[in-house]
């Protein structure tokens, strides 16, 4: 498990230009068996970044190919020119492509008939997951991640609700800004 975790950058650099936190799997030899099964359902000690699972979506949208962050696509002036257009990067593949088209139909599953349901858009299919992150706090932090549309992906979204108390939270307001995009794109 620790392997594959560190495979998806878990515990490495990723080759963002700006100050980020690394996500952090801690996992090792001397785990006890109740901090695996905990660390495999996404709880236990391990920590993600709304960065990170941007990425981690991105990569399943993207035939498991998961590329390297950049903050600006292009520089668009006042006259209509453009400059200092970002030339997306490949950081690794992730997954084969196979296990990417599977995981999107599971997450297609999520939004369609699961925990996810609040972040469908009429007339797209939106592939998401939803989480609770249990937290020292004892208020749970909800989240979501997706992209949308499952078949032809043009956005990723990830919503992350620190301490909000109930879990799903975060779901209605991934739909809303995958609606946003989606109407943008003429869907």
């Amino acid at each position: 498990l620790r392997k594959e975790a560190e495979a998806l950058y878990f515990n490495g650099d990723y080759g963002f230009a700006l100050a980020y936190k690394k996500s952090r799997f801690s996992l090792d030899k001397n785990s006890s068996e109740s901090e695996l099964v905990e660390t495999s359902i996404g709880q236990g000690k391990t920590l993600v970044t709304p960065l990170y699972m941007a990425m981690l979506a991105s990569a399943v949208a993207n035939d498991g190919i998961m590329m390297k962050p950049y903050i600006v696509d292009h520089i668009e002036y006042y006259n209509g020119n453009t400059s200092k257009t970002t030339v997306p990067k490949k950081l690794r593949q992730a997954f084969s492509a196979e296990e990417a088209n599977r995981l999107t139909e599971m997450m297609s599953e999520v939004v369609a008939s699961g925990t996810g349901g609040a972040a469908q858009v009429r007339g797209v299919t939106v592939a998401g997951k939803t989480g609770t992150a249990e937290n020292s706090t004892g208020s749970d932090h909800s989240w979501f991640i997706g992209f949308a549309p499952a078949e032809n992906p043009k956005v990723a979204v990830v919503v992350l609700l620190e301490n909000s108390e109930r879990s799903g939270r975060a779901t209605p307001i991934a739909g809303k800004v995958i609606k946003a995009v989606m109407d943008k794109y003429g869907y």
